[in-house]
């Protein structure tokens, strides 16, 4: 039986719909679907954070089902300065 495998990613999420329980990462080598459960569906866009979850085939990549999230730093410009 194969194993899902569990990934740590660090970026800036620029997309957070908590209605529909999705959001985007973005970082230096793309960016990727995330799922967040529970009280993680809070994280804002512009945020740089570090996410843990495991992978799953989605329709155009790869997803992210997360188990933890940790936001590095909350200021909503942050992505331009890079």
């Amino acid at each position: 039986m194969a194993r899902i495998p569990e990934v740590h990613v660090e970026g800036v999420v620029t997309c957070n719909d908590p209605l529909n329980l999705t959001g985007f990462l973005q970082d230096e080598t793309g960016g990727i679907y995330f799922y967040p459960q529970g009280d993680l569906i809070e994280l804002e866009v512009g945020s740089q954070v570090q996410l843990r979850g495991k992978l799953a085939a989605g329709d155009v990549g790869w997803d992210l089902f997360l188990d933890h999230a940790e936001v590095i730093e909350r200021d909503p410009t942050s992505w331009i300065k890079r």
